[in-house]
């Protein structure tokens, strides 16, 4: 057969495995996802799914289009900077975790918002899809094209549980696809192939998401290195260590090349992220894990590996699910044949009396598929090792988001021990069996799902089928060998179907750690949100001039869709300087990145320029806010009669009537060393008296100092808060201990019962803002097997402590009463050492609003049974007779004739400019994050951007009537830019230089 031939007849063997797996896919899909049409509900998870990847997407698309609009018009604009995430933030790298350079988001610029559900979920097929035929491709690339074991494998790979349980996350299905690409072009270097397909997955995988890049890059590079090795030391018939070590020299050279080539192809997406994580507050904390996980973990570890998963083991990402057909795989692979089977070797030998080599490159001396053994008790060990998990994810906490390699080598190892099924001998195969039914039992021991003992039957069913028509077949060669085969096909095909239908089945029905078809939102729900209190603001207020709004309870960043600022943010990349702040201020958000509000504070409020607040309850409100007669939203009139409960935004709109807008000024400062030593209530306070300043920035300041800064001098500041005496009542199941040092002990044997502070004197409650300051808090469980008052179960059993996540805070609920009513509650949310997601934060102050007439009390409940310290427990009472002249003083002059130059359609804009007019020289405080890239321009000259109250930005500016300018470019994405061109330039020659050979070649060849 010629080479042309042989070429034409893989690929027709190619064409006709994509049809069929196509339909085993699709038919896989229909079982698995049935769950979906029959609720009626959309691909679009509870969690992150609304209000970070949808929402990201559809703003995406919109940004997009604007984008690509202005381009058309002959003014490209390229902005990456939004006013309407948070406090403000860089786009581009914020929202490059989800989909910017994520190549299956990059179609939905093209696609109009009332499709955009349809277009995600049809998305989180299509990369499931693509990532079966990667993995089919890397498996003929070694070599391994029977349809059977190939078809098996690939349905294992791509229903595994971290593809059910990951969709929940869109884009971390994408590394399911780049893994086997890189192996791919991996495999095509050491083969003396182009590395092009290496490069071009690199790029993918480095623009992609950053997060999963680093993954790959290890697993990559393990691979390589192991590769590398097989190949040139361990080959069969070579002795020369010299010529091996040149060898693997020659190959460190072009994948190092390469994938420098790669990433430099992507730095224009890779280097701004970059800079930007550096300064992640979750990239600066540690988390504390023990040596090894808890031992229900390991106890679990059995059944997760063929069933779905539980939700001790998937709550750290150790998202298996590989059925019991990738059991089978493993069995075979340690337990053998029973016959010579390596790889490589051919039984005959040459006239030496050598075997003859027939394989692979590396392949030869490690029989029994001894590099497959190595890999697998590798990875298996590094799932059972918190410091692998933490490692693998950027050395923060431990999670297996990695498995994807794992679950791929075993559906690999599926693969290639599946055909040895026809030729195993009978001692083995018994012993194999044996195996699956010991494995079988250890799971029910184990108090495993019914569903996995199933599986391991039927995978072992299905297993001895294989080998009994394999016997059959061998004894009565006369006859046709094709309908045996093409019923085991069947068979061994219908066995992994069935398995992920149950699979299906776990995930999406029983629903381990939240994964249920229930956690996932229907298109009404998803409207609904859509319809939410941004929504609403817009349809009330408009969004052509700035304002500030907040509340509680604000739906998480939908504000960005509707072009509207509040002061809610939750996406994985934050401010460092927010956090900062939320710290120095008491903030208790269970979460770095996730933040609702400035505890409705209103001086806080004040200080970040909000104007409107949205309430929807009778809870307090801070004070000077007045009801907007008229301003009324409720989004249950845009919606019928519902099968389901929808989300309730319903509202009235009250106005700050000491609103600061967007830059006010102050000719106060306050210094570092001032402000870090008052208390939580008075840096609240001191913060309208003057603008805090960094050392560095304030030597910037006064170094500068002129004739006219007479009027720029420290802050002398005074404080009116009061501390309220209180007493304290408990119920039963809680008592409290005052030590001589002041701190109190609470400790807590039944969670529904309360701790009662009511003022000593009468009236004290009212006329302020009223909260409650708690400080060095700390939380120590219970000792197993205390007595748990209060959660008796029926027949007198005692109930068992819950079992807690890792990322669950530990919570204290604080709510005011009045008259027998409760007009505020809050929870405040400690994060303990070990969540991965922890703010660090012990010091707390609660907020309960502004009253003028007297709280009854105050009242605490804990979330958890235990022990709970409190340096100090204080009622303070915050006064606001000098609140409205503080915030005169600082709203005296302003930024006037605010324009934010937002690119139409898009919200985002590079450039925020206004005219400001001073009698004498003074600090400007503009009420967003200062950020790197964000630069300060005072009448067209540029001016030095000082960092003002932690987390906002100022210039100094002097007398007179100046023109003031911000302009915002994301740091790294210019010179990331110069790097991708210069990258793309050498791939080019590097084209044209092959192709210029190749001439060169042909024409000596004609000669």
């Amino acid at each position: 057969m010629t080479r042309r031939e042989t070429q034409k007849n893989k690929t027709e063997q190619r064409r006709s495995f994509l049809l069929v797996y196509t339909i085993a896919f699709v038919l896989t899909c229909a079982l698995v996802f049935r769950f979906f049409p029959a609720a009626g509900k959309r691909m679009v998870w509870k969690g992150d799914g609304l209000s970070q990847h949808y929402v990201a997407l559809c703003y995406y698309a919109r940004w997009g289009r604007a984008v690509l609009r202005s381009i058309l018009q002959g003014k490209p604009s390229f902005p990456t900077f939004n006013l309407h995430m948070g406090y403000g933030a860089d786009l581009f790298t914020t929202l490059q975790y989800y989909v910017i350079g994520d190549p299956f988001s990059l179609p939905a610029v093209f696609v109009p918002q009332k499709h955009m559900l349809f277009f995600h979920d049809a998305m989180i097929l299509l990369r499931l899809y693509f990532a079966g035929i990667c993995f089919d491709g890397y498996c003929r690339e070694m070599g391994h094209r029977a349809p059977a074991p190939n078809l098996c494998g690939t349905l294992i790979y791509v229903f595994c549980s971290f593809a059910l349980f990951g969709m929940r996350h869109p884009y971390f299905l994408n590394a399911m696809i780049w893994f086997p690409l890189l192996l791919i072009g991996a495999e095509h270097i050491f083969r003396g192939r182009k590395g092009g397909l290496f490069t071009a997955a690199v790029f993918l995988s480095c623009i992609s998401n950053f997060y999963f890049f680093y993954m790959l890059v290890i697993m990559t590079i393990l691979y390589v290195v192991w590769r590398a090795l097989r190949i040139c030391l361990f080959p069969a018939f070579s002795a020369d260590t010299g010529a091996a070590m040149k060898q693997i020299l020659s190959f460190a050279l072009q994948f190092l090349g390469r994938a420098v080539l790669g990433t430099a192809l992507g730095a224009v997406f890779m280097l701004p992220i970059l800079l930007r994580f550096v300064q992640d507050p979750r990239a600066t904390e540690g988390v504390a894990y023990g040596l090894l996980y808890a031992a229900d973990f390991y106890r679990q570890i059995p059944e997760s590996f063929v069933g779905f998963g539980t939700t001790l083991v998937l709550d750290n990402w150790t998202c298996l699910g590989l059925g019991g057909m990738g059991l089978l795989g493993v069995l075979l692979l340690f337990v053998g044949t029973g016959r010579d089977s390596r790889k490589g070797i051919d039984n005959r030998k040459d006239k030496a009396g050598r075997r003859k080599k027939t394989g692979r490159p590396g392949e030869g001396r490690f029989s029994g598929h001894m590099d497959l053994k190595i890999a697998f008790i590798g990875m298996a060990f590094m799932i059972l090792v918190p410091a692998a998990g933490a490692a693998l994810n950027g050395f923060t906490y431990p999670a297996n988001r990695w498995i994807w390699a794992f679950c791929m080598l075993t559906a690999y190892i599926a693969v290639v021990m599946l055909p040895c099924l026809h030729r195993i001998t009978a001692g083995r195969m018994a012993l194999v069996l044996l195996f699956m039914s010991v494995y079988a039992v250890v799971c029910a021991l184990m108090g495993a799902d019914r569903s996995v003992i199933g599986e391991i039957i039927l995978a072992a069913a299905a297993a001895a089928f294989v080998w009994l028509a394999g016997e059959f077949r061998g004894r009565h060669p006369e006859i046709s060998g094709g309908p045996v085969s093409l019923l085991c096909t069947v068979v061994l095909t219908l066995t992994v179907i069935l398995t992920a239908s149950g699979h299906g089945t776990a995930c999406f029905e029983k629903g381990a750690c939240s994964s249920e078809v229930q956690q996932y939102h229907s298109r009404q729900y998803i409207e609904a949100m859509m319809a939410s209190e941004a929504a609403g603001m817009k349809s009330l207020l408009g969004n052509d001039t700035f304002y500030r709004y907040s509340g509680r309870d604000l739906a998480n960043n939908f504000a960005l869709l509707n072009d509207v600022s509040d002061t809610q943010y939750y996406w994985s990349l934050s401010d460092s300087g927010t956090e900062q702040f939320f710290t120095e201020t008491g903030q208790y958000n269970g979460m770095v990145h996730m933040f609702d509000n400035l505890d409705n504070r209103t001086m806080l409020d004040e200080i970040a320029g909000v104007t409107y607040y949205k309430r929807g309850d009778g809870s307090l409100l801070p004070f000077g806010y007045e009801k907007m007669e008229g301003l009324h939203y409720d989004n249950r009139e845009l919606f019928g009669e519902a099968e389901e409960s929808l989300p309730v935004f319903a509202f009235s709109v009250y106005k700050n009537t000491c609103a600061l807008p967007l830059g006010f000024t102050s000719d106060r400062y306050l210094t570092r060393k001032t402000y870090d030593a008052l208390t939580i209530p008075q840096r609240q306070e001191a913060l309208m008296q003057g603008i805090l300043l960094e050392d560095g920035d304030l030597q910037t300041v006064t170094s500068q100092k002129t004739s006219s800064d007479s009027g720029i001098s420290e802050a002398e500041i005074s404080f009116t808060e009061e501390e309220i005496p209180f007493a304290v009542r408990t119920e039963e199941g809680l008592d409290i201990t005052g030590k001589e040092d002041g701190s109190f002990v609470v400790t807590v044997s039944d969670t529904e019962a309360a701790l009662h502070l009511g003022a000593e004197e009468e009236g004290a409650l009212s006329q302020g803002e009223i909260s409650l300051l708690l400080t060095g808090m700390e939380y120590a469980a219970p000792e197993k097997g205390s007595e748990q008052k209060g959660s008796e179960q029926k027949g007198g059993e005692q109930a068992r402590e819950p079992v807690y996540g890792i990322s669950e805070p530990v919570t204290v609920r604080v709510t005011a009463d009045r008259s027998d009513h409760v007009v505020s509650d809050k929870k405040v949310e400690y994060t303990l050492p070990d969540n991965p997601w922890k703010t660090g934060r012990s010091d707390f102050m609660c907020c309960c609003g502004y009253t003028d007439e007297p709280l009854t009390e105050l009242r605490m409940k804990f979330s958890r049974r235990g022990v709970y310290t409190f340096r100090s427990l204080t009622i303070i009472r915050q006064p606001m007779e000098k609140y409205p002249e503080m915030a005169q003083k600082l709203g005296q002059y302003v930024l006037e004739d605010l324009d934010l130059h937002e690119l139409a359609g898009s919200g985002a804009t590079n450039r925020i400019s206004g005219r400001l007019t001073v009698p004498d020289s003074r600090l400007l405080c503009i009420q967003i994050p200062c950020c790197r890239g964000m630069q300060a321009y005072v009448d067209g000259k540029k001016t030095p951007l000082l960092q003002a109250d932690t987390m906002f930005c100022a210039v100094k500016v002097d007398e007179g009537t100046h023109e003031i300018e911000l302009r915002y470019r994301t740091p790294g994405m210019a010179a990331g830019a110069c790097i991708s061109i210069a990258a793309l330039l050498i791939i080019i020659a590097q084209e044209a230089a092959g192709r210029l050979r190749k001439k060169e070649l042909r024409k000596k060849k004609r000669l």
